[in-house]
């Protein structure tokens, strides 16, 4: 019996996690030119804010950077991104 309540409890809490990060699984995405042609704009409302959020393990500090990025550790992205500006676009990258 407390064997098939610890099978029902684990599958109850894979259930949720399953729908908690079900948001995360379509992914928008950008297309280089058009990330390029808002980064070349004049219009200061048109320049999108980059946020580099790879990881220590991933992370090397002499890799170039794209100009204007700012950095942010991943466990922090949830947080960083409520002090970011809400009247521009805000494009993360990891790789």
């Amino acid at each position: 019996m407390v064997l098939l309540i610890g099978l029902l409890g684990y599958i109850i809490y894979r259930i949720g996690l399953y729908r908690k990060h079900s948001i995360y699984r379509i992914v928008p995405r950008v297309q280089v030119e058009e990330l390029a042609r808002k980064l070349a704009s004049e219009n200061d409302q048109a320049h999108p804010i980059l946020v580099d959020v790879r990881s220590h393990g991933y992370y090397d500090p002499n890799a170039a950077r794209i100009k204007g990025s700012i950095r942010v550790e991943p466990n922090n992205l949830a947080e960083e991104i409520k002090n970011l500006p809400k009247d521009k676009d805000i494009y993360v990258y990891c790789t």
